[in-house]
């Protein structure tokens, strides 16, 4: 990947030490067990860190195991302003560190409807504790994260590929998996794919992956489209016939 100049880089990293720490904050006053980490945050708690992660994520993607309502109210009481989306809740406050960034968490609902109309369900019973680790190094111990099954299909059925970010998270997943660091139970897979019609654009990310030249990030979509996490779902959704 393109680096980043140093100036950026480090404005990002402090950025993203805020919002590993607002999470923190909100998990505080909510209950461990409110809220449950997805997205590019999740994948980096579930690798193993930053180390193993390497993008920067300008937000913390969440899922609401409580209602929204309460969310919000926790929120607006600790200086976020409360956004209401048709996935959920986009909280966001001033930086203290970034002039172009907010801190700034998404929180959604387990059932959540793609682009296309169609639904996909968030697993909230289905976690693993793990740490998540800002690239400044600072860390916030214990998260509830979405089990890795679940966490990537989610991310393939919202839409089309993000470059280069959700390329660098299936090639993140996909090392993890190799070394042993985590494990990926294709049952589960094939559970998440045969119970709605999220499946369909599952295939359509898949289908965008293939059939789309990225430019600089032409050898990461390469890398991305070679492995195992890619491979497995695309046997599965060829099984299902789809």
């Amino acid at each position: 990947m393109p680096r980043l100049p140093l100036a950026k880089a480090r404005e990002r990293m402090l950025l993203e030490e805020e919002n590993v720490r607002a999470f923190e904050e909100l998990l505080r006053e909510l209950g461990a067990e409110s809220l449950l980490l997805i997205g590019g945050m999740g994948v980096r708690a579930l690798v193993g860190g930053w180390a193993r992660h390497g993008r920067y994520t300008l937000d913390v993607g969440a899922v609401a195991c409580v209602s929204l309502d309460r969310v919000a109210a926790a929120a607006e009481g600790l200086g976020f302003t409360v956004e209401r989306r048709d996935w959920g809740l986009e909280l966001s406050r001033a930086s203290a560190t970034s002039t172009r960034y907010l801190v700034k968490i998404d929180v959604g609902m387990p059932a959540v409807a793609s682009p296309r109309g169609r639904v996909f369900r968030y697993e909230p019973s289905m976690y693993v504790l793990a740490d998540l680790e800002a690239s400044t190094g600072y860390v916030a111990r214990g998260v509830r994260v979405q089990r890795v099954e679940v966490l990537m299909l989610g991310k393939m059925a919202s839409g089309t590929p993000k470059v280069p970010h959700d390329l660098v998270d299936l090639i993140a997943i996909d090392r993890a998996w190799r070394v042993g660091r985590l494990s990926v139970d294709p049952g589960l897979l094939r559970a998440k794919l045969a119970e709605g019609d999220s499946r369909l654009d599952v295939r359509g990310f898949l289908e965008e992956l293939r059939s789309s030249p990225m430019g600089p990030f032409e050898e990461l979509r390469r890398a991305a489209l070679s492995t195992s996490f890619v491979k497995a779902v695309s046997t599965l959704l060829e099984e299902l016939g789809c």
